[in-house]
């Protein structure tokens, strides 16, 4: 790069960004289209090393981002200009946060003489994401000198540090740029410094999983009635994580309670280990919970959806050792347990109690290979298409080299009691941070980014969303969005309200159905659409070839 090329100090501070971010590792950007944020943009648009998406709507930006983070399993970068831009980005910030997913947020502002004077397009950017950040840096207006530019290498570097460490989330750092924010083309800098001397010597950001004093953990003994709940949990490596949890399991006798949005469910069952997939419907009967109640529980990352199984967990009050790699408290039954901080992929190294029983594992097994028998023949004979069914087909059908995202709402629930274990280990991604059906369509994108993916969802999280269709501009890859159309919110018919509330109320603010013609709105943003009338033709839909781009894939259930 041509550092004498630059005009002024703006300009030559994106340069310097984009630069240091590529070296530290940065691999991907998501910027929002804006004025006071022209500097970065440029800087960006001039960097080879960094892949950049622009994305119109701050609000999908943000979840596009949070999709690729997942997906690529590194930070991105979110930019926008000042003002309610930024304030747009907040819904995925929450998700981020509580999701433990890294996003490196730039926000453009005016400097500190236009703000509080009604300058426009300015408002009080401090510390706004409040504590959905991990941490909060302002920077100074940019100036063409070595310090400055040195301050901005250090903070960049110590923000990334922060989305990583010691627990991965957004960091936040403003931006505030003067007059002019565009390059003049007639002048040239006169620096008394090499910039790429600054950038000498610099390497990716690196921060490795510590491992905790086991010898600090109290546990007991002896267990004879010892389970594993495992939840819902992304791993950096989920061939790992799931290996050293059925490692674990097979050492220990204890039988495994897989949740379907985590990696546990996927592949075959290593030889001596019990895992359910069935305990949302088996917990249900009073009797078969009572006969077994364990002894002693192990979490392994947060709880699973099932309320049958929480509901049953918080009555137990049972002696827990809580797994997370965080060090957020993931113990919403507040249980008398205690937590430790470990990476999913390193549970096998937990020095778990010896005298399992033999009979109690065997005891679960049984009622999962009923239940499961059960749940299937009730689908098989379901009149119409089933949302079960559907869950249970995608789960059935995905390749090994797939990605699906799974809605929030009835779709989660849907994949938890009807997903069967054995699938092929395709990626599993979700957004159960905050547990909301926002942003779920531009997640889906940025999940499917370079890839296959399809996303699970129904009608009213879809069209929540549905500004993120521009978003499909952006997508190089494939999704399939399988739609599962039951005219509005059909989870509020499983809720108290529905027993309770008038017909036409409950229907006007509950399942607030919608009339949009899912076929028009698909060609509206140029993306494909088919009418599904099977499970066997939505099979074919998935499994087929496909070009790249984004296809709605429309079931009407019973």
């Amino acid at each position: 790069m041509d550092w004498s090329a630059h005009s002024n100090a703006n300009s030559l501070w994106g340069a310097f960004l984009a630069s240091a971010l590529a070296r530290m590792g940065l691999k991907q950007a998501v910027v929002s289209p804006g004025s006071r944020s022209t500097p970065i943009a440029l800087g960006l648009a001039a960097c080879e090393q960094i892949e950049s998406f622009v994305i119109l709507d701050e609000r999908s930006a943000g979840f596009f981002a949070l999709g690729l983070a997942r997906s690529s399993r590194q930070p991105v970068l979110l930019v926008c200009t000042s003002g309610s831009a930024a304030a747009n980005y907040l819904p995925a910030l929450v998700e981020a946060s509580e999701s433990g997913t890294p996003l490196l947020v730039l926000t453009a502002d005016r400097p500190q003489e236009l703000r509080r004077c009604a300058a426009g397009q300015a408002i009080d950017q401090t510390r706004m994401y409040g504590s959905f950040a991990r941490d909060f840096f302002e920077l100074p207006c940019p100036e063409p000198t070595s310090a400055c530019l040195r301050q901005l290498r250090q903070t960049m570097r110590h923000a990334l540090m922060r989305c990583m460490a010691p627990e991965r989330g957004p960091v936040h750092v403003n931006c505030p740029f003067r007059e002019p924010l565009a390059p003049q083309p007639q002048e040239r800098l006169k620096l008394d410094f090499d910039p790429a001397a600054l950038l000498e010597g610099m390497g990716p950001v690196a921060v490795g999983p510590a491992l905790p004093d086991f010898s600090a953990i109290s546990l007991p003994g002896e267990v004879r009635r010892g389970l594993i709940v495992a939840g819902t949990l992304m791993a950096d490596d989920d061939a790992a994580a799931r290996h050293s949890l059925m490692t674990l399991a097979a050492r220990s006798g204890w039988p495994v309670l897989c949740d379907a949005l985590g990696p546990w469910r996927a592949g075959d069952l290593p030889e001596g280990v019990v895992r359910v997939d069935s305990y949302a419907a088996i917990l249900k009967d009073r009797e078969t919970a009572d006969a077994l109640r364990p002894d002693f529980v192990l979490q392994v990352g947060p709880l699973p959806t099932s309320k049958a199984l929480r509901q049953w967990l918080e009555l137990l009050d049972l002696p827990t050792l809580v797994v997370s790699p965080g060090f957020a408290n993931i113990d919403p039954l507040h249980a008398s347990a205690s937590q430790v901080q470990l990476v999913p992929e390193l549970v096998h190294l937990l020095p778990l109690p010896r005298g399992a029983d033999a009979a109690y594992a065997a005891s679960w097994a049984e009622a999962n290979r009923r239940c499961r028998a059960a749940l299937d023949a009730a689908l098989d004979t379901a009149p119409g298409i089933d949302e079960g069914a559907v869950a249970r087909e995608l789960f059935r059908s995905l390749a090994a080299d797939g990605r699906l995202f799974v809605a929030n709402s009835m779709s989660v629930r849907h994949a938890e009691l009807y997903a069967a274990s054995g699938h092929a280990p395709f990626r599993v991604f979700f957004s159960r941070g905050a547990n909301g059906i926002d942003g779920t369509l531009a997640s889906a994108l940025g999940m499917a980014q370079g890839g296959r993916g399809v996303l699970l969802c129904g009608d009213l999280a879809l069209l929540h969303d549905a500004a993120s269709l521009l978003c499909a501009t952006q997508l190089r890859g494939v999704l399939d969005v399988v739609l599962v159309d039951n005219g509005g919110g059909g989870i509020f018919r499983h809720l108290p309200v529905a027993r309770v509330a008038d017909g036409a109320a409950f229907e006007r603010f509950f399942l607030t159905p919608q009339k949009v013609d899912f076929a028009l709105l698909a060609a509206a943003y140029g993306a494909g659409y088919v009418a599904v009338k099977s499970l066997s033709q939505l099979r074919e839909l998935i499994t087929g070839p496909m070009k790249d781009g984004l296809r709605i894939l429309h079931l009407r259930t019973t």
